[in-house]
């Protein structure tokens, strides 16, 4: 490289910002924080497109396979499909038994537990005085609020509805 191509390339590069460049810099910058913008709000949709993009390539291999074994490729997708509908019902059969045995089991410990809170808040005040004084007594909020009516109703509800159902599926 000789002397007049250094010359020119330093003065390429030190030559002052046009306002064309400035219009090509801005337009750049604009268009990519608008492309960053549509990218965040349309995450979800690019995350589901994803997602369904993979589980095809993961599930075309099988479906390949089943039409090479004389299998049209729609039926094909519906077995597949409804083999996966079919593990996911297995999966439900064997977790929803013990959720509603936990829920069961919680609804029967939650007096028990509500009394244990009580009693903490209980020997809290009266280990502080100055704290119970300011704060009223849980029942009297509660009472006020109809929070233990709620929460009555509710543990009723689900104490009735959750044996039944688990009576269908069982």
């Amino acid at each position: 490289m000789n002397h007049n191509e250094e010359n020119q390339s330093t003065e390429i590069d030190r030559r002052p910002l046009t306002y064309t460049d400035l219009k090509r810099w801005l337009g750049i910058w604009v268009l990519l924080i608008s492309l960053a913008l549509l990218a965040w709000a349309l995450k979800p949709i690019m995350l589901l497109f994803a997602v369904v993009f993979l589980v095809a390539m993961v599930l075309n291999p099988i479906v390949a396979f089943l039409e090479r074994r004389r299998i049209h490729r729609g039926l094909a997708v519906a077995l597949l499909a409804l083999g996966f509908v079919a593990v996911f019902a297995l999966a439900l059969s064997f977790l929803i038994p013990p959720l509603f045995t936990q829920v069961d089991e919680l609804i029967r410990q939650t007096p028990e537990a509500w009394n244990r809170v009580q009693a903490q808040v209980h020997a809290f005040g009266q280990r502080y005085p100055s704290i119970q004084q300011a704060v009223p007594e849980a029942d009297k909020v509660l009472d006020t609020v109809g929070a233990r009516q709620v929460f009555e109703l509710s543990a009723a509800f689900l104490g009735a509805c959750l044996p039944c159902s688990y009576w269908r599926l069982s």
